[in-house]
């Protein structure tokens, strides 16, 4: 198997990422069975300045592989004053309690953010 554009060799190292094993969702569910949601950074760090870019997402990889539920929110701003970010993550095809469980997060945190500045 090649990488992009055909540039090199990628190993089976580099194909199982790209898909989530069923076993690997599994374990992932058991741990996640006694608690309603996971509570984690979006991105390491503060938002980018400008609209150019989002920011880097690697963070949000593990659960867009494994199809769980995930809620960004602004959970306050940094040094620079741009966004920083909590991100709740669901149990799997629990995406109503996911959201649930963010709309109480955004309450106590009591963040209300206005534009970059303010």
């Amino acid at each position: 198997m090649n990488g992009p554009q055909g540039s090199r060799p990628v190993g089976r190292a580099g194909r199982a990422l790209r898909r989530p094993r069923v076993g690997d969702i599994a374990v992932l569910a058991r741990r996640h069975a006694r608690c309603d949601a996971i509570a984690t950074v979006p991105a390491p760090g503060e938002a980018p300045p400008g609209l150019a870019n989002t920011g880097d997402a690697v963070f949000c990889s593990l659960w867009s592989l494994t199809g769980l539920p995930a809620i960004t929110m602004p959970s306050g701003r940094g040094p620079r004053g741009l966004p920083l970010g909590l991100q709740v993550v669901g149990r799997y095809r629990e995406d109503e309690r996911a959201l649930q469980v963010a709309a109480w997060c955004e309450g106590v945190l009591g963040v209300r953010m206005g534009l970059a500045g303010d």
